[in-house]
């Protein structure tokens, strides 16, 4: 195991590779001293969480396969967890930090998917560093979540460790190599182990809102529960104005999309049935009288 100052110029040296020239492998192999030993907590999410996607599209998707991950031959740039012809589910706790995220403008027409987990799932958080709020200018502090507390009473060298992590995988990229490290990174924490993904604070929505990413092969533990077609009428910095134009709730087994010809509504099955609606980040929800949610229809 590295001792302090060993950790301390391996990090140094790391940050000082010239990311246009050295490949994803170097790094990983320069990043196996780092983790050894190193300490980290993993939260459980429970089935009924809530992931939002969107994409832009040219015209209304026929079939699920065009809301969900791109197939690897249509991926030909660097992600902050993926590389080149590389797949990963990429996510929002939010539905209205998706817009933001892709960068949308007026006029765009979008695909917005709704899912929900139906299984628990393992998530490695990364990127809520002692200094993140500051670093992105976020409302939030690094107390947000019982994990970062718990994070914190960790040894000094596992929180110069995840600091390290965490401040690489919040980069601000300007080219897509610039994502090398971060994508090293994910692979050495998300491979050879029973983690489903990572959860991470987003850039764009300055770190108020959470990402999460999914990897492929864990994908059957997410559920697609609806589909809305959407234009954007307006978009000024962090206000965005859409018109939901169509939406589906029903996917034949071929993955073909049933539109609806409207907006979601929700329905009550039996007569006398009520329903107590909520306004949770910026999006009206319906929940029964035992408190479980109401999916729209």
């Amino acid at each position: 195991m590295l001792k302090g100052f060993q950790l301390n110029n391996l990090i140094k040296k790391i940050k000082a590779l010239v990311l246009s020239e050295v490949s994803i492998s170097s790094i990983l192999t320069k990043l196996y001293p780092i983790f050894k030993g190193f300490k980290l907590t993993m939260p459980y999410v429970k089935p009924g969480f809530k992931l939002y996607r969107l994409r832009i599209v040219n015209s209304k998707p026929k079939n699920i396969s065009e809301v969900g991950m791109p197939p690897k031959k249509l991926i030909n740039r660097y992600g902050r967890l993926n590389g080149i012809g590389e797949q990963m589910f990429y996510s929002s706790m939010s539905r209205r930090s998706t817009y933001f995220e892709l960068g949308v403008k007026k006029d765009d027409f979008c695909v917005l998917s709704r899912w929900k987990s139906i299984d628990k799932l393992l998530l490695i958080h990364i990127g809520f560093s002692e200094d993140y709020h500051e670093r992105l200018n976020s409302g939030r502090t690094n107390n947000n979540h019982p994990f970062t507390k718990i994070s914190r009473k960790f040894s000094a060298r596992d929180r110069m460790i995840y600091d390290f992590i965490s401040n690489e995988f919040i980069r601000k990229a300007k080219e897509g190599y610039e994502y090398k490290i971060s994508i090293a990174l994910a692979k050495k924490m998300l491979y050879n182990g029973p983690q489903d993904g990572i959860i991470y604070p987003s850039i764009s929505a300055f770190g108020n809102i959470d990402n999460v990413a999914i990897k492929p092969d864990r994908i059957n533990k997410i559920q697609l529960k609806s589909i809305e077609y959407v234009k954007v009428k307006n978009r000024e910095n962090t206000q965005c104005e859409i018109d939901v134009i169509d939406s589906s709730t029903n996917f034949d087994e071929d993955g073909t999309i049933n539109w609806n010809g409207r907006k979601l509504q929700w329905e009550l099955r039996n007569k006398g049935d009520t329903g107590n609606a909520k306004v949770i980040d910026s999006e009206w929800v319906l929940f029964d009288d035992n408190g479980n949610e109401i999916d729209p229809v």
